[in-house]
């Protein structure tokens, strides 16, 4: 068989497990089919998927959940089609699995309710370009692995909605209708005490970041914008996760605030960032200790813009994580739609990252 005879068919099998990121079977092993390897691998991770049931309706409601037990993957978020990999994928498909996590849009009522499915399975964050304040982007999770609050009655969390910028484009999470009551950027959240327990030079500073907030983000941490060429900017300052910069359409990454704020956090607060961030296999190029294991974010300091900046990082097949690439194809897979909803998901419900966020600032 030649190479890309297999890697078409690689590419249908992806697809018909709902990893429709993987876009067209040609054959081709490019960024699409890499980012579908490792989206398969990160949700063969989950004790819980789903299964195929039924040949008609919306495909969210043809599908049951289903423990992976003995078939739960074991190995890196590597994007490689190792001999793990490729037997989950065969058994997937013997069980008619499904992944999990299916990312809907609907037109909405006058009240903000469904009304109408427009499109199901969307991926990347230009699947589904239409720009209107009735159609909304939702995630229907079966799976049950993200305990964070915002989950609607029928079961599904509203993520957003699509809009346009020059040359950009993408998700857009703004109050009230796309943010919980839970990532209000409060003295709770933010701090981990109420207003009253704060120290008078702090209620200052929090008044000071509050105002800074309802400028930035609406004053809420699930306020997301991933719509412009800073890739996604979240938090109470709205820092970016990379900032793109093109010469002659050629889109380059530099590094962003954000990713020094998750650095902090995983330092401060390993646990909940390997749950929300590690687990799917990324991680922040630089580590918050220097080489001598002091914390103090020397890596990431940039004495000419007095910040703390870094950008992302994969695993390779090792487990060795090597810095993500720089060009912007590779920075918009952090605008898809799956991640989009991994970082609301942490933004409402990870104190180990919301009480960071002033750490390293």
């Amino acid at each position: 068989m030649q190479d890309s005879t297999y890697v078409a068919l690689l590419q249908r099998d992806l697809k018909q497990l709902g990893f429709a990121v993987v876009g067209t079977a040609d054959g081709d092993f490019g960024g699409r089919t890499f980012w579908a390897l490792r989206e398969f691998q990160s949700y063969s991770k989950y004790a819980t998927v789903a299964q195929l049931n039924g040949t008609s309706g919306p495909l969210f409601d043809r599908l049951v959940p289903v423990k992976t037990g003995a078939n739960q993957y074991q190995g890196h978020v590597d994007g490689i089609a190792n001999t793990e990999t490729r037997t989950l994928l065969e058994h997937w498909l013997a069980s008619a699995w499904r992944c999990p996590v299916v990312i809907n849009v609907w037109n909405l009522n006058s009240s903000g309710a469904k009304k109408s499915l427009e499109a199901q399975n969307v991926w990347l964050y230009n699947d589904h370009d239409v720009s209107s304040s009735k159609v909304a982007f939702f995630a229907h999770d079966l799976s049950g692995h993200f305990p964070h609050t915002g989950v609607l009655a029928d079961g599904t969390t509203l993520l957003g909605r699509f809009i346009r910028y020059p040359g950009f484009g993408g998700p857009l999470s703004t109050p009230p209708l796309f943010t919980q009551p839970s990532a209000e950027i409060t003295p709770e959240n933010l701090i981990g005490r109420g207003y009253p327990q704060l120290s008078p030079a702090e209620q200052s500073t929090f008044r000071v970041v509050r105002a800074v907030s309802e400028v930035e983000c609406l004053g809420f941490f699930d306020c997301i914008n991933a719509y412009d060429s800073a890739i996604a900017s979240i938090g109470p300052c709205h820092w970016t996760l990379g900032l793109v910069k093109r010469s002659n359409g050629v889109g380059q990454i530099y590094d962003g605030e954000l990713c020094g704020t998750l650095a902090y956090a995983a330092w401060q607060a390993q646990a909940a960032f390997d749950f929300y961030f590690s687990f799917f296999g990324v991680n922040v190029r630089d580590d918050w200790t220097d080489q001598k294991g002091i914390p103090n974010g020397k890596r990431l300091f940039s004495q000419s813009l007095r910040k703390y900046a870094s950008w992302l990082a994969f695993p390779d097949e090792n487990g060795d994580y090597k810095p993500v690439p720089s060009a912007e194809q590779d920075g918009n897979y952090f605008k898809s739609w799956h991640w989009i909803y991994r970082f609301t998901a942490a933004m409402r419900r990870i104190a180990g990252v919301t009480q960071r966020h002033l750490g390293c600032r």
